[in-house]
């Protein structure tokens, strides 16, 4: 796949492409581009990208990338707001260390992956140096190792990283279950270790309980709705439990 990226890109100028077709071409995969990226269904892959849904208000929302000028589907952000009778939250989703895809694109930036990784949780952290209390939500690409679970470390230098910042992970802590796994999960096939890279992570707050959601297959199917688990913790806030 890679010798392809290189050659769609030195070759077949796969740059000029919309941020849309180069979207369906990566996530596709050779043997489906035809099928999914042309014709009625061309335009019908979204760009990846963050959302955050909330029961309570969401005050002041902003998007933040870590690197300006990157264009849209390789662009790393987080998204912060303040949610009422919460405090401040974010959501981001880092690159992942083993990603070789990217690294065809913005191989100018960082060495590896990891690297990368590592840069945006130190970005993080500065963004959120001041705050008392922070919910940090979302796929990490980095978690603890716990041996009793058979849990690998994955990009550990950046999971640590969160820990010196007096951040912690109640679903880690409390659950140690798996967010991804390859003897759980079909959908992530390809990809050897078990871990816990998806995340709430906490400073502040009073931990009522944590657990693993949307883990069950889809009615009828033999796979979840994802190859990422869902996880859950429970907090109490000034006002009630949230």
């Amino acid at each position: 796949l890679l010798g392809l990226l290189d050659c769609a890109l030195k070759q077949c100028r796969m740059l000029e492409l919309s941020d849309f077709c180069i979207s369906c071409i990566l996530v596709s995969g050779p043997e489906h581009i035809s099928k999914h990226c042309l014709g009625p269904q061309a335009l019908q892959m979204n760009i990846p990208g963050l959302l955050v849904l909330s029961k309570r208000k969401l005050w002041t929302p902003k998007r933040t990338p870590f690197i300006h000028g990157v264009r849209p589907f390789f662009r790393r952000e987080f998204i912060s707001a303040r949610v009422q009778e919460l405090g401040e939250i974010m959501c981001t989703h880092l690159t992942p260390a083993n990603d070789s895809i990217a690294q065809v694109f913005q191989s100018s930036f960082f060495a590896d992956g990891e690297t990368e990784n590592l840069f945006e949780t130190i970005s993080l952290l500065r963004h959120i140096r001041n705050e008392k209390d922070i919910l940090l939500m979302g796929d990490m690409n980095s978690g603890p190792s716990i041996s009793s679970r058979h849990i690998h470390y994955v990009t550990s230098a950046s999971f640590e990283q969160f820990m010196k910042d007096n951040l912690r992970s109640p679903y880690a802590e409390l659950v140690g279950k798996p967010t991804y796994s390859p003897h759980e999960n079909t959908l992530t096939d390809g990809h050897d270790d078990t871990s816990i890279i998806d995340h709430i992570l906490t400073r502040g707050y009073k931990i009522l309980g944590a657990k693993r959601v949307m883990d069950q297959a889809i009615h009828g199917k033999s796979y979840p709705l994802s190859d990422h688990y869902g996880i859950e913790v429970t907090v109490e806030t000034n006002c009630k439990t949230g």
